[in-house]
């Protein structure tokens, strides 16, 4: 628009705009400098913090040798045909169970060291192996790139928290899909003894308390979900309309 006015308008004597605001060219490279700024220390942030953690972590790791455990893991990736999981390991410094790494070769999904029963195994297994299957990973690192490039914005960082919150939602309810109603009880007491924060770009089981309510609820009570469908296309064919 600023473009339009200025070489075309403006040049040949048409009606001017109701309003014009001049920036001088100092503001601009001084806006554009704060903006950098904040983009950079958003993004240093998230990745040190990140890379803090998988060190603590992975410091207090060993792998998982129980034979039980790797049979539960095993039939999971056969399962879903699922070829590239990376490692599994334990960790005391874990207290939830996730899953992170973007390569086949950093990728880790991560067991706190306690107790789990094989239905809890399977449960867990089959939620992090969802996780592992559609690059979820890759997706909170893309959730980060929008908080650091639009940082000023509280919009985009309450966005991007609902996102992560769904993406935990729509693998449980990939989980559950064919569940009755003690299997999912049972899946509720799962995320109600896994409850804790998530750190760095990791796909975690657990679920902070804002956002246990609404997996909590999702899982007790699924609803059939509206893809909106009608509405979009109905949408569209307005705004066509319209345009004529």
């Amino acid at each position: 628009v600023f473009e339009f006015y200025q070489f075309n308008v403006l040049a040949e004597g048409q009606p001017r705009p109701l309003l014009t605001v001049y920036l001088p060219g100092s503001a601009l490279r001084a806006a554009v400098a704060v903006w950098a700024a904040g983009f950079a220390a958003v993004l240093l942030w998230y990745t040190v913090s990140h890379l803090a953690f998988r060190r603590r972590v992975l410091r207090q790791t060993s792998p998982v040798n129980d034979p039980q455990t790797l049979a539960i893991w095993q039939a999971e990736l056969d399962r879903v045909d699922y070829r590239q999981p990376g490692r599994l390991l334990q960790s005391a410094a874990a207290s939830a169970p996730f899953s992170t790494g973007l390569f086949k070769r950093t990728r880790l999904t991560v067991l706190p060291e306690r107790f789990y029963s094989a239905d809890d195994l399977m449960w867990i297994f089959r939620h992090e192996i969802r996780h592992l299957q559609r690059g979820d990973v890759e997706t909170k690192l893309f959730l980060t790139f929008c908080n650091a490039l639009c940082w000023f914005c509280p919009l985009v960082w309450l966005a991007t928290r609902r996102a992560a919150e769904d993406i935990e939602l729509s693998c449980d309810e990939w989980v559950l899909k064919e569940a009755d109603e003690p299997a999912r009880r049972r899946y509720a007491e799962l995320l109600l003894r896994s409850a804790g924060p998530q750190r760095g770009f990791t796909t975690c089981l657990s679920a902070t308390a804002s956002a246990l309510r609404y997996r909590l609820r999702a899982v007790m009570k699924p609803e059939k979900k509206r893809t909106g469908a009608i509405l979009v296309g109905l949408t569209l064919f307005v705004l066509a309309m319209c345009s004529g």
